[in-house]
């Protein structure tokens, strides 16, 4: 498995050169292409639930504190209480598109209050250039 969120930018440009290269050599391209897009998704979620548990947005600002203390007495970032709205995080790669979603408890008014779904900079980078470089142009010939 891939895990882009990890790499450094050298690893980055090698990693991606692999993908292609297994992609292009593969036995069964659509199973190779579905296994590069699953890899996308996981990477694109643990980002997102990542920044969750740090507390930040996906632009690396701190989320707004709490109004009031939690009545479970529980400590730690804001929406990190029960692990309910990271649970429900999930991403789809489409075409040129990675779709990020959630559900869970008063998932909009969180997300309008401390917004948590998106792409850091860095991951956005990485997830266009495999998405247009790779997959959008694999698709077609697959």
């Amino acid at each position: 498995m891939v895990d882009i969120l990890v790499l450094t930018e050298a690893t980055v440009s090698m990693t991606i050169r692999e993908i292609a290269v297994r992609l292009r050599r593969a036995a069964d391209p659509a199973a190779a292409l579905a296994r590069v897009r699953g890899d996308i998704e996981a990477a694109v979620v643990k980002s997102v639930r990542d920044g969750m548990a740090a507390g930040r947005s996906p632009d690396g600002l701190p989320f707004a504190p709490l109004k009031r203390p939690r009545r479970s007495g529980r400590t730690g970032p804001p929406l990190t209480d029960t692990g309910a709205l990271a649970a429900g995080v999930t991403a789809t790669v489409e075409g040129s598109s990675i779709i990020i979603s959630a559900t869970g408890p008063g998932v909009r008014r969180h997300q309008a209050e401390r917004p948590f779904l998106g792409l850091n900079r860095r991951d956005r980078e990485i997830a266009e250039l495999l998405t247009n470089s790779f997959l959008m142009p694999l698709a077609g010939k697959v």
